[in-house]
């Protein structure tokens, strides 16, 4: 991706760099630098360069599955460049190629944001003269194409059996990623003290009322998750707490409840994911783990199928949330954290900033990664 500048100031790439630290590879210049995902495999490589008299800078990762890599980098570049008020930025998205084939031209990301609010699916490469779809272009640039990676993970979950060290590497970036930008969609709401939160849970259903107001009248117990990209997991200790929904949801109108509804159908969507893998982070079995995670992936399609009627919640809600909707789902889920948990323990989960950009509610495990 191409970052054009009307100027490059003092401090950039440098303060990316240093920013980026953690993924060094020991490789870096006054005006660029080379990192790893993993400084030991380095199966992903990315690399920023600033080009000071042309006035732009580029960053490109190469390697097996590069969008969840990218999309990482992008993010501490996108905060450098904010810590600069009316610096202007033009910013130009490769074109994928065409089968099979690469292609030089560069799409400007302003008119593919433009194509998706006019629900444009298709747009024309004035290399080639072909049409490419505009969700494949922002594949990992853009938090609108969070349903092409959920289908993509499916695909590739469906082969599972064929190439497996490939598959398996492919799913882990895909998962990492799906979960870091159902994450990013709420960063705003969790940088205010009135909705802050742990916001990644599973759903238990407890007692099925039949109710237009499912929310309001279902008996429920809701089980908070770490939030580490790529290892969502339940929490060790804590983090469960009973729901009955007369008492936790009364004061709520059915207007705010319709933004709670799209909240958990998204998350819904993306919680099939999560991997049954046990790791450092449990002390239990890897057959007991599994058998936990799996139980509360049934639970979540179980309460999309059969506890609620809306269709495009039983088919899972894809499409990205609104500023609205997200902040009065944050806040109605504060509020139940809140009096479930007057002392917000929330299963030991406490909110990181990454280097970023990102609040995280993360386990002792892995928000000791941040603190190194």
């Amino acid at each position: 991706m191409t970052f054009k500048l009307n100027t490059i100031p003092p401090g950039v790439p440098t303060w990316f760099i240093a920013r980026t630290h953690r993924f060094t590879t020991h490789t870096h210049w006054r005006d660029g630098a080379l990192f790893a995902d993993d400084p030991k495999t380095r199966r992903h490589l990315g690399l920023i360069r600033a080009f000071p008299h042309e006035r732009y800078i580029e960053l490109a990762v190469r390697g097996p599955y590069p969008h969840n890599f990218f999309a990482l980098l992008r993010d501490g570049l996108e905060l450098t460049l904010a810590r600069f008020p009316g610096l202007r930025i033009d910013r130009l998205v490769p074109c994928p190629g065409h089968d099979g084939e690469a292609c030089d031209y560069q799409f400007h990301y302003e008119h593919l944001l433009k194509a998706l609010d006019k629900h444009i699916t298709h747009i024309q490469c004035l290399e080639s003269f072909e049409e490419v779809p505009v969700q494949v272009i922002l594949a990992g640039v853009h938090r609108h194409s969070l349903e092409v990676l959920i289908e993509r993970f499916e695909d590739v979950r469906a082969g599972e059996g064929q190439q497996q060290d490939g598959v398996m590497d492919e799913l882990h970036n895909l998962r990492t990623l799906m979960q870091r930008e159902f994450i990013h969609t709420f960063q705003g709401e969790q940088r205010l003290t009135s909705t802050h939160c742990p916001n990644v849970f599973a759903l238990h259903i407890r007692e099925k009322i039949s109710s237009r107001r499912w929310i309001a009248s279902t008996a429920m117990r809701l089980q908070l998750y770490c939030q580490a990209p790529g290892f969502w997991h339940p929490c060790e200790i804590g983090g469960i707490y009973p729901i009955d929904g007369a008492w936790s949801w009364r004061k709520n109108r059915m207007e705010d409840e319709e933004g709670l509804r799209h909240y958990i159908g998204q998350l819904a969507a993306v919680f099939p994911c999560i991997s049954p893998q046990v790791g450092p982070w449990s002390r239990s079995s890897a057959k007991t783990y599994a058998k936990r995670i799996e139980a509360d992936k049934q639970q979540m399609r179980d309460m999309l199928t059969t506890s609620i009627k809306d269709v495009k919640l039983r088919e899972g809600r894809r499409d990205m949330i609104s500023e609205r909707d997200a902040s009065l789902a944050l806040h109605i889920i504060r509020n139940i954290l809140h009096n479930a948990d007057p002392e917000h323990q929330w299963g030991g989960l406490e909110k990181i900033l990454t280097p970023e950009g990102h609040y995280l509610w993360l386990c002792p495990y892995h928000r000791s990664e941040y603190r190194k």
